[in-house]
């Protein structure tokens, strides 16, 4: 299973640093992660402009800042 799931992961990651060399940057996006899951014929949801929910601000209306906690998704 291991074996299976780097050989994965390598041609997912393959692909995207070579949409990354094309847009000649230095950084991979979820944008190239997307587009080559896509590629491979596996489509993620919940990443796309039409799903993307925006996040609450992390300041209070009186300008403190929320206490972080790891059980409350933001």
């Amino acid at each position: 299973m291991r074996k299976v799931m780097k050989i994965f992961l390598e041609d997912v990651l393959r692909d995207a640093c070579t949409y990354v060399e094309y847009r000649n940057a230095k950084t991979v996006t979820v944008e190239d992660v997307l587009h080559s899951l896509r590629r491979r014929g596996r489509t993620l949801y919940g990443f796309d402009q039409d799903t993307w929910t925006e996040q609450k601000p992390h300041r209070r209306q009186d300008g403190r800042k929320r206490p972080y906690r790891a059980d409350r998704i933001y």
